[in-house]
């Protein structure tokens, strides 16, 4: 995230606006996952009130990344404050539908992140384009007693080796944390690692997805050793 030097008068306002923000009307409705979610229009209406009433706007733009396309955020104070933040959206396929889906998913989900909405209920759109299952209730309350006597009863479950995917996913979290949620950062050093663990093995391509590299895991494994081996040189340099 980025902002302006100042933030003291848009935080004042932010919270005022919070104060009377409503939870945003799931009327859209995914027909492959039989499940509702807050579209974009839903998401304005539930904030564009509060946010002009408190002298705050939101500005939305594009830049194109070489994954697809980097959603910019900004919310501005009348005060000229501001703070921006970006998310990276790679479409499905390079076609015009996708893009156009992806920004409006990343709009969505950009919007609703600076002005700190939600709907009501988890957001099944959401679990659906992660590939999680929908959740519609809480669990069971469980009984202590009940839980401590199972565990003692049962084995420890056997280790599972993480996947790819889980790897490859634990090392864009780490390097989000590493570049203070800066995606742009994040996707350079893992071009930069891919390049040259590809280099090493011989080949030519490099990437900045850690989905990329998820679905190559000789690849994926040569950039985390490379990363890490330049990660430690960086902090014992």
């Amino acid at each position: 995230m980025k902002r302006s030097k100042e933030i003291g008068e848009l935080a004042k306002a932010l919270a005022a606006a919070q104060g009377e923000l409503k939870h945003p009307k799931k009327s859209s409705e995914n027909p492959f996952f039989k499940s509702r979610y807050a579209d974009l229009s839903a998401v304005w209406d539930a904030c564009r009130e509060p946010l002009s009433t408190h002298g705050l706007s939101v500005v939305q733009t594009t830049v194109p990344h070489e994954t697809g396309v980097v959603i910019e955020t900004m919310l501005v104070h009348v005060s000229g404050q501001w703070i921006t933040g970006h998310l990276v959206m790679t479409p499905k396929d390079r076609g015009p539908q996708a893009l156009g889906s992806a920004i409006t998913y990343g709009r969505r989900y950009g919007l609703q992140a600076i002005v700190g909405v939600a709907p009501e209920d988890e957001d099944d759109d959401g679990n659906a384009a992660s590939g999680r299952p929908s959740k519609t209730s809480r669990p069971d309350e469980v009984d202590p007693d009940a839980e401590r006597a199972r565990w003692r009863s049962s084995k420890p479950p056997a280790e599972k080796t993480p996947s790819p995917e889980q790897r490859a996913r634990a090392l864009w979290t780490h390097l989000l944390k590493q570049t203070e949620s800066d995606a742009v950062a994040a996707e350079a050093i893992i071009e930069e690692c891919s390049e040259e663990a590809a280099r090493d093995n011989g080949e030519a391509k490099r990437t900045g997805s850690w989905k990329a590299l998820a679905e190559d895991p000789e690849w994926l494994d040569a950039t985390i050793r490379l990363y890490k081996r330049k990660y430690k040189e960086a902090k014992n340099g």
